[in-house]
């Protein structure tokens, strides 16, 4: 893709009367009807809840739960298509969502080997787009050090790639000083004349500011009030006997008149009267949205799920090594757990063990797995869930491609912590000294990781906060330990709750490890109660039954499970929504 002469498609978003609702019946946008064409920047403008966002994000298909959407949308004449739009719309939210400890060049490079067409000079495209962009200077330096207009033109960079003839920006200039706002603007002037169609939100535009767009569209509650140029939206409020007056911004003024002052119940009711002036006046002179472009738009083909799935992987593994202070705090963890439960447990041996000290061995064994694995997960994966959902929103991959790329990344990391530490921890306490049952031991911890990582990567799918998946989490892993066998024998408990135990995950694994260090030793004479013995052991815990691998079968059971779920839920809740409740026969 060359950025200086580009041969794109022209194209025409249009929609009319759409209306956004909760499912409570409340109407978020109404009676809106707009349109934007290839070459211009088109700004939304209005009051604070007037329905900016909720506008463009109806436009670009985001998935906003428990909404409603009605009306139409169509693209050079045609219905949006869930296979095609991602790869013709980008949308670049307010709030920059990425992987912190890549660099700019790493950033955008992963994003071109997915959507460009041409593989051929990857690294070239990149650099130049980097140009493009102002972000030379910044070109090796990873994104957390970045400032928020540097973020902000990374971001667009982001979506510009795949070149997507239409562009969503969502108050790009927010939080942004006027020079680095003008020059966010004339960056996207640039990329507007690169026959791209640009539509943002912008709170209130400096007069500077005005100057960069074609038209503008007023917003005011939850409706559309104007449409055109700002010398039209002038002649319009004079219209409706509201003139501009002199020296002030136009912008400020349009703002001013649509205000609601809720101050006083006076100067509310006279607000009022004045917007529904403008609004009744709108709707008489508006007219339906009628397509003027009608070229069907073609769309490249999309890569191999093995292709996307080895590049997201590459990024993922990347990303986790260079989080340092991460990495730093996981080591220190291991190595600080490993001598205190060596320390404490040291030389205790099995046969002939005290039978308390050997079961808290297992139960800390199971624990310290489950809990010191999936809590980080959950923490991190809140946080990435934003980014996968703006890459989502663009076509990079599918949510089952995120979730098992992040599952083998931690698998793979994990591994590296809890092997040397398991095994550590088996040389400390003394546990059966033979090859077989240490192999037999280290494979029991491996689907035990597998399913602590897909127990977290799926409770963070399924939370909304990292206070919420915690709740959930330890909620349930609780319930689990409690029927886990690690603390009393299930035959002990009341028959209508014994079922509980089998569905605990957790009972599998503590079942496979009592086994590993118990089974096939025969039963010394005149022994102890309270001393660890072998098969008679095994029946005082209630584990007599199924061995190893029964129990690590049905672990991986439940880990299947998990992940069939989790990838699942990311997908469906990651995905954009292009429903609209009156559709059209044709599609794009």
């Amino acid at each position: 893709m060359d950025f200086h002469k580009i041969d794109s498609d022209h194209c025409e978003v249009i929609w009319n009367n759409l209306e956004l609702r909760n499912d409570e019946g409340k109407r978020i946008i109404s009676n809106t009807s707009g349109g934007i064409r290839s070459n211009t920047i088109t700004a939304i403008m209005g009051p604070s809840g007037s329905g900016k966002t909720s506008l463009l994000s109806s436009i670009a298909g985001g998935n906003m739960p428990g909404m409603i959407l009605n009306g139409e949308i169509k693209i050079n004449g045609l219905e949006r298509d869930p296979k095609t739009w991602p790869r013709l719309v980008s949308y670049v939210r307010q709030q920059v969502h990425c992987y912190e400890w890549q660099t700019v060049y790493e950033t955008l490079y992963f994003v071109a080997k997915i959507k460009c067409k041409d593989h051929s000079d990857i690294s070239g495209k990149v650099e130049e787009l980097i140009n493009l962009l102002g972000l030379t200077s910044s070109r090796d330096t990873f994104l957390i050090n970045l400032s928020g207009g540097e973020k902000v033109r990374v971001s667009i960079g982001i979506e510009l790639l795949g070149d997507p003839l239409v562009i969503l920006l969502d108050e790009p200039l927010s939080g942004l000083d006027s020079f680095n706002a003008l020059n966010i603007l004339m960056l996207l002037k640039r990329i507007a004349n690169l026959n791209k169609a640009i539509l943002i939100t912008i709170h209130q535009p400096s007069y500077k500011m005005v100057e960069f767009f074609d038209s503008i569209i007023l917003m005011c509650q939850g409706t559309s009030v104007f449409e055109g140029t700002v010398s039209g939206c002038i002649q319009f409020f004079e219209d409706c006997g509201f003139e501009v007056p002199p020296k002030a911004t136009p912008t400020d003024f349009f703002l001013d008149v649509l205000a609601l002052d809720t101050r006083t119940e006076k100067l509310h009711e006279e607000s009022q009267k004045r917007i529904q002036i403008i609004i009744k006046e709108w709707n008489f002179i508006r007219q339906p949205k009628e397509p003027a472009v009608l070229t069907k738009i073609k769309t490249p083909k999309e890569y191999s799920t093995g292709t996307r799935y080895t590049i997201l992987l590459a990024r993922s593994i990347q990303n986790y090594y260079r989080n340092f202070n991460y990495l730093k705090v996981k080591i220190f963890q291991k190595l600080f757990t490993a001598f205190i439960f060596g320390s404490t447990f040291f030389n205790t041996g099995v046969i002939g063990a005290n039978i308390f000290a050997f079961r808290g061995i297992l139960t800390f064994i199971c624990q310290s797995e489950l809990f010191g694995v999936s809590n980080p997960i959950m923490n991190l994966f809140i946080e990435e869930k934003k980014i996968i959902s703006r890459e989502r929103m663009s076509g990079l991959y599918t949510g089952f491609e995120a979730y098992f790329s992040k599952f083998l990344t931690e698998l793979l990391f994990n591994l590296l912590y809890s092997m040397p530490y398991n095994i550590i921890v088996y040389m400390f306490i003394g546990l059966r000294m033979n090859l077989k049952t240490m192999l037999e031991f280290l494979f029991i911890i491996f689907s035990i990781l597998c399913y602590a990582i897909s127990w977290g990567l799926t409770i963070g799918t399924l939370a909304s906060t990292t206070q919420s998946a915690h709740a959930l989490g330890v909620t349930f892993t609780v319930a689990f330990f409690l029927y886990s066998g690690a603390f009393s024998n299930p035959q002990s408990h009341p028959q209508f709750l014994r079922w509980l135990f089998w569905l605990s995950p957790i009972h599998y694994g503590y079942r496979a490890l009592v086994h590993n260090q118990l089974s096939g030793i025969e039963d010394p004479e005149n022994t102890d109660f309270l001393k660890v013995t072998g098969e008679r052991t095994i029946k005082n815990f209630g584990m007599d039954g199924f061995g190893v691998l029964p129990s690590v079968l049905a672990l991986f059971l439940f880990t299947a499970c998990l992940q069939m779920v989790g990838s699942t839920v990311l997908h469906l809740r990651t995905s954009n929504n292009l429903r609209i409740l009156k559709r059209a026969n044709q599609t794009v």
